[in-house]
């Protein structure tokens, strides 16, 4: 039946829908484009949109379709460093839902036009893009390449920032790479800077990098403080990513201890993280954490539920044929 509203009531909604509409049209937010067109450098430009497509929207589908919008509006301004420091945010989001031969190809590309601009920042976010999209692909070799190129030229460069996240992207590749001793130097080295920097929000993934190295070498003790910390941080500055990994970890710590409660809360918990930002590496480890979990504690229901879980988060982080071949 159809809704019909009063005179009133329908001018409203027309107008409603005609803000709805510009709103749609408007690629990039009022105050980013502000902030953007303010900035007087590339390397000023480039943080703005970083922080618009990488740190302030979560979730990869979202960020995606945001960063093909403000592409396309780009595209129509013939705005070069706004093009290529979308495009790498695009890049490090395709590496991220597991295409990563999109993500290197187009860090690659990117990375040539920040050098031939001098932009260090720029050149900077494309070695640690194209790293991170490594990492995905699981060849952490590779990463560590470029991660060690992002400390040489963040050292010379004087960027502490820079350098603190170069830290970090290293202590985490090696550690991908089974070299834990290796990454642990890194890791807090990049705890230790971020520290002295005040920078609470990054901390928070240093923390949860050291706290990977620890519990990957079983020294679960030492994990504890830094997930604590990590958890408390990542909660603050809604970093979704690092609170649901901690969680995981403290899950993996109390099944490793046969503390079946406690492994539950904590996989439920990143469940719930890795379900609305569509985390699915977390979201697998959760499953597996949970179906674990009721399996010992003989919850036969509950454990084919997130076996079964398990299996589809599997099968949206590799196709098919990888899953035969497994």
């Amino acid at each position: 039946m159809p809704i019909f509203f009063p005179a009133k009531k329908r001018v409203l909604l027309l107008i409603a829908v005609l803000l709805n509409i510009v709103l749609v049209a408007q690629p990039i937010p009022d105050s980013v484009l502000s902030a953007y067109n303010a900035a007087d450098k590339p390397s000023s430009k480039g943080r703005v949109l970083i922080k618009y497509l990488v740190t302030d929207i979560a979730n990869d589908s979202a960020a995606l379709i945001q960063g093909k919008a403000a592409l396309t509006y780009f595209k129509t301004q013939d705005d070069e460093v706004g093009i290529d420091y979308t495009q790498l945010c695009v890049a490090g989001r395709l590496g991220s839902i597991g295409d990563y031969a999109s993500g290197v190809t187009i860090g690659l590309k990117n990375l040539q036009h920040f050098e031939e601009r001098t932009d260090t920042f720029g050149i900077l976010t494309a070695l640690k893009t194209i790293g991170n999209c490594y990492i995905y692909a699981q060849q952490p070799t590779e990463a560590i390449l470029y991660y060690k190129r992002g400390i040489s030229l963040a050292h010379t460069s004087g960027d502490q920032k820079s350098l603190a996240a170069s830290y970090n992207n290293l202590g985490f590749g090696f550690s991908q790479a089974g070299r834990n001793d290796s990454a642990l130097v890194y890791g807090q080295k990049a705890v230790g800077l971020y520290t002295e920097l005040s920078d609470d929000r990054n901390l928070a993934g240093a923390l949860g990098t050291v706290a990977d190295i620890y519990v990957a070498n079983r020294d679960f003790d030492l994990a504890v403080p830094f997930l604590r910390r990590a958890i408390a941080l990542g909660v603050e500055h809604e970093d979704y990513f690092t609170t649901a990994n901690a969680h995981n970890n403290f899950a993996q710590i109390y099944l490793d201890a046969k503390q079946f409660d406690s492994t539950i809360l904590h996989a439920q918990i990143a469940r719930g993280i890795g379900w609305e930002w569509e985390y699915n590496d977390q979201l697998l480890r959760s499953y597996e954490f949970l179906y674990k979990s009721y399996e010992a504690t003989v919850h036969q229901d509950s454990m084919i539920k997130y076996f079964r879980l398990a299996m589809k988060a599997k099968d949206r982080l590799f196709d098919l044929e990888k899953m035969r071949n497994i």
